[in-house]
């Protein structure tokens, strides 16, 4: 019986003690996963509710927090923490390196290519453009012309003609000066060996 001036104890759970209540079964465990989100009734959701957030806002000054729960990621291996991520980091650091050196090789060597190209090309219309020029060039007045009626005018008129002259009369100078010069030669030859000639008869004479 319970004693004089107690207050009888109401059927149900009471609110106090939740570690009590679910000692004793009265409330039901809420179990955390990732795929379902917490229930409304959650004293944390009530809470953020209260201050303004709604069901899938980030929080934050600017809701730029992340929506979704932290995953949990079971470390199998020896290494430390974020090693692994470290030599992810490497490996691609890497091999966007090899990349980028093979790409410039590629592209040095293509632009050798076509620099050498350029060069040939510009040689080939330098040659021909000369080869060109050759055609319609008067060495003797040395003149270049463009056109053919205008290396053909050249040809024909008087300057052109004159100078012709003068060089033909030059040549034939220069060809008489040379012979001149060769018979000059020759009469001393001739004149040297009959000096030899008599001073050889001198020696032969007996003298008396």
């Amino acid at each position: 019986m319970p004693r004089p001036g107690a207050v009888p104890a109401a059927a149900g759970p009471q609110r106090g003690n939740h570690f009590d209540q679910y000692e004793e079964g009265h409330l039901e465990i809420e179990q955390a996963s990732l795929d379902k989100p917490i229930e409304s009734d959650n004293i944390g959701h009530r809470l953020l509710q209260k201050h303004g957030w709604k069901l899938g806002q980030g929080l934050g000054k600017s809701l730029q927090g992340r929506t979704d729960p932290i995953p949990i990621v079971v470390k199998y291996d020896v290494m430390g923490m974020g090693r692994m991520e470290m030599e992810l980091d490497y490996a691609e650091d890497a091999t966007e390196r090899r990349r980028v050196l093979e790409v410039e090789k590629e592209d040095t060597e293509e632009l050798r290519q076509k620099y050498k190209d350029y060069v040939d090309k510009e040689k080939a219309i330098a040659k021909a453009l000369e080869d060109l020029r050759a055609n319609f060039y008067c060495e003797l007045c040395d003149k270049q012309y463009q056109k053919h009626q205008e290396f053909d005018n050249h040809i024909n008129s008087y300057d052109h003609a004159h100078k012709q002259r003068l060089k033909d009369l030059k040549q034939r100078e220069f060809a008489r000066n040379v012979s001149s010069r060769s018979r000059k030669d020759e009469r001393k030859q001739e004149k040297a060996l009959r000096r030899l000639h008599e001073l050889a008869e001198q020696r032969r004479q007996p003298e008396w």
